[in-house]
């Protein structure tokens, strides 16, 4: 699964369990750093960045996720599952994984409907 493939996957899904949000696919070439998509539940906006395992997050989209304090990247693995990490100061986080798709998306829905 390529990283474009995997993030209409987790989009697409997203907007079936969050059918109230406003989800949007985030693409602009010309700005370093910007996640890939945010999802906005009753007023909050999570931004999620997705990688797959050999494409590094680069130092800019680290820092970017820290910034907006609700930033999450989460992460294919062919040979291991889905992880999510949530940025701090320096380092990942892991908030837990490896875990199969619909685990991931339980998760995600949780953090999109945390105040």
């Amino acid at each position: 699964m390529t990283e474009s493939q995997f993030s209409a996957k987790l989009l697409r899904a997203l907007r079936q369990r969050l059918p109230t949000a406003v989800i949007w696919k985030l693409n602009d070439r010309f700005t370093s750093g910007i996640p890939d998509a945010v999802v906005v539940y009753k007023g909050r906006a999570t931004w999620i960045e997705c990688k797959v395992k050999n494409n590094p997050l680069t130092v800019i989209q680290f820092e970017t996720l820290r910034r907006l304090h609700r930033g999450y990247l989460v992460r294919w693995d062919r040979n291991f599952g889905f992880y999510g990490h949530i940025p701090l100061i320096g380092r990942w986080s892991s908030y837990e994984g490896p875990f199969n798709f619909e685990r991931l998306l339980e998760g995600l829905e949780m953090i999109c409907k945390t105040p």
